[in-house]
């Protein structure tokens, strides 16, 4: 029975023992890549001990790595490192006895694969035991690039292919290097070679110190799940080669123009030859871009009909009071866009043939003439340009149109559209010289006149639908 007793005494101590040590080991976790292959060992007479972990490589400053508490303790105790290998790899917190990384550039598992930390227990300042530590780094792979930032010094204007010095040159431990460019500026500017790092002019037209002094990108290095980036920076020289025109045939036509352009005949179009320029007739040039033109800041004449444009920019052309692009619907050379808010001394505009939705003329209040047959717009607001003389707007998909404001309204031009309400009320029908509203897809189309009887409504062109009336009834 006295046997019986005993052995139940020992597992009651034993399995207290147990939770002790469970509920201790929740009150200090360890680092996530902290990995305890060999948990305290505790001697004979219960002091000293020995802890072995494997700790991937290249940590934090302060990452926490495991605590060196004896399992018996009272909490009276005091910490400290004996000594460590390398010197000053690891801290230790003096109360807690919890061991954390000091130093996490030694923590590099080619120079360093094993780190020893040697750490004393006391009491009231007696040594009551010692614990070593042995830390095995695990190698990870790891990306060496040259500094955060490399800068490549060009001259502008330089060909596609490969830039002289441009080449990232990375190392990595493990495995192979992966080149990508994540971001650019300008867009598409350069390309990289994904094995090499080797970086490429994508596009020689936007190395243009005029334009884009400074070029930048973000590649990006990679092996297997690492990543590192690396901002490049390409600064440009500014060459005395005149100015930006990236497009071969706009410049070839300003190289060729009659009269004469560049009038020193060095075969480039410098700033003061541009400001001279007044008048230009592109038309059928082949041209895609007309960047440049905005250098030409006294231009007031502008046809450029029949050219590949993606879209035409004259918002610096303040002086512009005629301009002109005529698309081509064989070719499909339309613009499906144009911005003329800036060009408030816009007398004539004329852009038949295109795929325009919309026209906003409302700063124009200069224009005289007004020429968009063959497009695509629904509405026209036409209430400020009060100085119009022609007005041809036929062959859209128009439905309403208001001129009453028009006084000085000569011809108007409004054939081919889908109109069912027009107001002509100015006060001066008399005076106008050409209406044709004909050939419009409604039922019946209203025509508020100052004259329902006048005469003159006679020669006016007109389908069957037409009723001129003082008052619309809606």
């Amino acid at each position: 029975m006295k046997n019986r007793v005993t052995q139940t005494k020992w597992m009651i101590i034993l399995f207290a023992l147990l939770i002790f040590a469970c509920e201790k080991n929740e009150d200090n976790p360890i680092d996530d890549n902290t990995k305890v292959s060999n948990t305290k060992t505790i001697s004979t007479n219960n002091i000293s001990s020995k802890i072995t972990i494997d700790r991937s490589e290249n940590p934090k400053k302060g990452d926490q790595l495991i605590d060196v508490v004896p399992i018996e303790h009272t909490g009276k105790e005091k910490y400290s490192i004996a000594n460590q290998s390398p010197k000053g790899a690891c801290s230790l917190d003096t109360k807690s006895g919890m061991l954390s990384v000091a130093d996490s550039t030694l923590f590099d598992f080619e120079t360093h694969p094993v780190i020893t930390i040697t750490t004393t227990t006391s009491i009231s300042g007696k040594t009551i035991g010692k614990t070593l530590v042995t830390i095995n780094l695990m190698d990870e792979t790891e990306i060496t690039v040259p500094g955060k930032k490399q800068t490549i010094t060009l001259d502008e204007n330089i060909p596609a292919g490969v830039i002289p010095g441009g080449q990232i040159k990375g190392s990595t431990d493990i495995g192979t290097l992966t080149y990508v460019i994540i971001k650019q500026n300008p867009e598409g500017a350069i390309t990289i070679d994904h094995k090499t790092g080797v970086i490429s002019v994508a596009d020689s037209r936007l190395f243009d110190y005029e334009r884009h002094p400074t070029l930048t990108a973000i590649v990006q290095l990679s092996s297997g799940q690492t990543r590192k980036n690396i901002e490049v920076e390409i600064q440009l020289n500014d060459l005395n080669d005149g100015l930006s025109i990236p497009d071969v045939n706009f410049k070839k036509a300003l190289l060729n123009y009659d009269p004469p352009i560049d009038t020193n005949g060095d075969g480039y179009i410098m700033e003061d030859e541009a400001l001279k320029v007044t008048s230009l007739n592109l038309k059928e040039k082949n041209i895609a871009d007309l960047t440049g033109i905005e250098y030409s800041k006294n231009l007031t004449e502008l046809s450029c009909s029949m050219n590949p444009l993606k879209n035409l920019d004259i918002s610096q052309n303040t002086a512009l009071t005629s301009l002109t692009y005529m698309g081509n619907e064989i070719t499909g050379h339309q613009l499906s866009s144009l911005d003329v808010s800036k060009n408030l001394a816009l007398k004539s505009l004329h852009c038949p043939y295109n795929r325009l939705t919309e026209l906003d003329i409302s700063n124009n209040t200069a224009l005289t003439s007004l020429w968009f047959n063959n497009n695509m717009l629904t509405t026209l607001d036409v209430s400020k340009n009060t100085e119009l003389f022609y007005l041809s707007c036929n062959s859209n998909s128009l439905t309403s149109l208001d001129i009453s404001q028009l006084k000085k309204l000569r011809i108007i031009v409004a054939y081919n559209n889908k109109l069912s309400y027009v107001n002509l009320k100015s006060g001066t029908n008399e005076s106008l010289i050409t209406v044709n509203l004909e050939n419009n897809n409604s039922a019946s189309l209203c025509v508020e006149v100052d004259d329902p009887t006048a005469e003159y409504l006679a020669k006016w062109k007109t389908s069957n639908n037409v009723k001129f009336v003082s008052q619309c009834t809606q």
